[in-house]
């Protein structure tokens, strides 16, 4: 892992000292958690404290190709949280995205070539996490098309990514993936939405999953936007599935969410669905609610509450609770 770091700052500090500094873009973040864990079948609550860290660079290395290398704290594929209380040991630090992009200058942005280790390119109603984690970073290759045509602008996304090649005796667990969407404003409402195919190989459960998602949202005064938005999930292999309705608004300074979600135990591949709703098991069902407040500039405060029902199928079936409360800088 260290000598993947190291080549990673090698490769970053050689882009970088490569490039005109209007050419480059530092960014980051560093969140400290307070997370409150309440599960029927534990003994006694569980507190912990948790940060995360991220810090990033892209880099313009010419008017068709840019590249981007982001070292993040955490091992996890769906977290980069760290939780304190390890004897103060060091933090784990490895790379989060490392990846080029490709930009043909003669199609006017309607198409980019993304490769590498990338943040996941396919979009989801408010950002809702049914299907994916918020941190998951496929490895791979993904293709974007944006297209305006009158009222409408639509998007796609083609992608192939290597999940696991590393073991000898087994194939190779791959994923395939297709999104069509599309935007519009009708009136007073703006409308998004897409449908995906996600197709995984040599996993141990086939899954097959189609996923459609709809955001609908509208400015109730200069200062508020409020919206719903449903996200669908199947696995067409067994016909397990998976939904999310949900509420979300936003002022200036300040957002809030609540949703409902049900996900039966084979609807998503339940590696990279959202890792703190009922632990990250796809067998759940429940409420989440969450609010955020711009208390200064770049600085932010979030709340989240998770009611869930864990291995909601099973005749193991418990409650889990989860309170967080993060403080969080973006620069």
């Amino acid at each position: 892992m260290k000598y993947a770091i190291l080549l990673g700052c090698a490769i970053a500090s050689f882009v970088v000292f490569s490039a005109k500094a209007s050419d480059i873009k530092f960014e980051g973040d560093i969140r400290f958690r307070y997370h409150i864990e309440d599960d029927s079948q534990a003994v006694d609550l569980k507190h912990m404290l948790r940060i995360q860290a991220k810090l990033g660079v892209k880099v313009k290395i010419n008017n068709q190709v840019d590249a981007g290398l982001c070292l993040a704290s955490g091992n996890n594929a769906t977290s980069a949280n760290y939780t304190l209380g390890n004897g103060w040991g060091r933090v784990d630090l490895g790379i989060d995205q490392a990846y080029l992009k490709y930009t043909p200058s003669q199609l006017n942005g309607l198409l980019n070539v993304t490769a590498g280790k990338i943040k996941y390119p396919w979009w989801t109603p408010g950002n809702t996490e049914l299907v994916w984690d918020g941190d998951v970073r496929p490895e791979g290759l993904n293709v974007t098309l944006n297209h305006k045509a009158n009222a409408f602008t639509l998007f796609s996304n083609l992608g192939g990514f290597v999940i696991d090649s590393n073991n000898p005796t087994a194939a190779d667990e791959l994923l395939g993936a297709i999104q069509l969407g599309a935007s519009c404003r009708v009136g007073v409402l703006d409308i998004k939405g897409a449908a995906a195919f996600y197709g995984y190989g040599g996993t141990s459960v086939k899954y097959r999953i189609l996923n459609a998602g709809v955001e609908i949202t509208t400015e109730v005064s200069d200062e508020l936007t409020a919206g719903v938005l449903v996200d669908l999930a199947t696995n067409t292999e067994g016909g397990d599935y998976g939904v999310l309705a949900g509420v979300i608004v936003k002022g200036s300074k300040w957002k809030g969410h609540a949703n409902y979600r049900l996900s039966e135990e084979y609807s998503v591949y339940d590696d990279y669905n959202d890792s703190t709703f009922a632990g990250g098991s796809s067998d759940s069902r429940g409420v989440e609610v969450g609010f955020g407040y711009e208390i200064l500039e770049y600085t932010f405060i979030n709340l989240s509450v998770f009611v869930c029902e864990k291995d909601q199928s099973k005749d193991t079936k418990r409650n889990v609770s989860i309170v967080q409360l993060d403080a969080r800088v973006k620069f």
